[in-house]
């Protein structure tokens, strides 16, 4: 029995001795080339950051700048990172701070 993954594979296909690839006088089936399928220019809508329209539902954006990042304080309030950038720079430094005022305690 032989260890070689090629052999084994051509036993379990009726061909116990042959190496591996097509048999003898065969040629590999030929692949098609793609095609390009031709789109109505209005198929898919894109928006000004080139997106599709609505792929994003609409009360996952920030209602005053449409933007979708967002950070929820510990009071499990959204926050846009674009409009309320001050804010979690704040967040930050006070956890920070807070991180060392364990730390030394």
């Amino acid at each position: 029995m032989s260890t070689h993954a090629s052999h084994y594979l051509a036993g379990l296909f009726g061909e116990p001795d042959s190496p591996s690839g097509p048999p003898k006088g065969e040629q590999p089936a030929a692949v098609a080339e793609p095609v390009a399928i031709p789109m109505h220019p209005e198929a898919i809508r894109l928006d000004a950051d080139g997106w599709p329209v609505d792929s994003v539902p609409a009360d996952w954006t920030c209602p005053r700048c449409g933007g979708i990042a967002a950070w929820w304080d510990l009071l499990g309030g959204e926050h846009c990172m674009s409009c309320e950038a001050d804010t979690l720079a704040r967040s930050h430094r006070l956890a920070e701070r807070a991180a060392v005022i364990r730390a030394e305690g």
